[in-house]
């Protein structure tokens, strides 16, 4: 939603479809068997507001919350992301059955380590690198 990103997108990626709309209805437009959704939805409003080339119009967990009352329904495979504490969401994605793992950055940022919490309807599978095609 944010007319910024859009037209970066748009530049860097000038042979690939850019739409701008409700990621609600994204997903609902775009779901099929042949679909895999990528969604890393705003972990912090407050983050969000502090620059004015984003968009955010509803708290972290409304986020959340609108695409864990979706998913049961979809036919997509997808993967979902959030802050691994979840410290604005209330843990909505631990407490949801899905398969969830917990990924650490190896390199610090603002003296810390990245965490991202991922979630997702199949289960992860590490595969030897060696083997992929």
């Amino acid at each position: 939603m944010s007319d910024y990103s859009i037209n970066k997108l748009k530049s860097k990626y000038p042979l690939h479809q850019v739409i701008k709309g409700d990621f609600m209805d994204c997903i609902k437009r775009y779901d099929s068997e042949n679909t895999f959704l990528f969604m890393d939805p705003p972990w912090s409003k407050a983050i969000y507001e502090e620059n004015n080339k984003t968009f955010c119009d509803r708290a972290a967990y409304e986020y959340y919350e609108q695409i864990l009352n979706i998913i049961p329904t979809l036919k997509s495979d997808w993967f979902l992301c959030s802050d691994i504490k979840e410290k604005e969401i209330k843990k909505i994605m631990s407490k949801s059955g899905y398969y969830i793992k917990d990924i650490m950055s190896k390199k610090k940022l603002m003296g810390g380590y990245i965490g991202t919490k991922v979630l997702s309807n199949k289960p992860f599978i590490r595969y030897n690198q060696s083997t992929l095609i």
